[in-house]
């Protein structure tokens, strides 16, 4: 008998470590199934996000109205640097193609992008496959350019260059002929 009570004191030793160890489980145990609470929305969330995300990425705001001193308000890019029209574009054909195109970018719109809006007032934009094959903004059918000879915003240094490339102006600035700067609207 003396060994049954020599083993009865043993048993709950053994039952104290093993609720001490189970002690210490629990709480990790619960902050693990609480982080797991704590991830599982952002888990279910993410989905949502990324599908967030790629909705954003199909609609790009790629054109606002800034101010150049000498013309007024006219249309810009998302780094505030001017956007032109060349006048011998026509509709369906681009005619600033191969070294023009380095001096007088292009704005294009970013790939997976289905269609472009501009900031607060400006509408009819628009865009067209260019020669280079990438989707080119419109403006009221215009494609539209930045000009390398833009350094900073309010530059306007394309502005009539060789009678043929012309700022978009919104709105002109008082005491300013804006006949050849207005875009044409094809």
């Amino acid at each position: 008998m003396a060994s049954t009570n020599a083993q009865a004191p043993a048993a709950p030793a053994r039952s104290a470590r093993a609720r001490t160890a189970l002690g210490r489980l629990v709480p990790v145990l619960l902050a693990g199934g609480a982080l797991a609470a704590a991830t599982a929305p952002a888990a279910v969330a993410a989905p949502a996000a990324a599908h967030a995300e790629a909705a954003k990425a199909k609609t790009a705001r790629l054109v606002y109205e800034g101010g150049v001193k000498k013309l007024g308000v006219v249309l810009v890019d998302a780094k505030a640097m001017t956007l032109y029209h060349f006048t011998l574009d026509k509709p369906g054909k681009i005619a600033c193609v191969g070294k023009c195109i380095t001096i007088w970018p292009p704005l294009v719109v970013p790939k997976g992008t289905t269609s472009v809006l501009g900031g607060k007032g400006v509408t009819g934009l628009g865009t067209v496959k260019n020669p280079e094959g990438q989707t080119q903004v419109t403006y009221h059918g215009e494609p539209l350019y930045t000009f390398s000879g833009d350094k900073k915003r309010g530059e306007a240094n394309g502005e009539g260059f060789l009678g043929k490339w012309y700022a978009i102006v919104v709105k002109s600035a008082a005491g300013t002929k804006t006949t050849t700067t207005k875009s044409t609207g094809y």
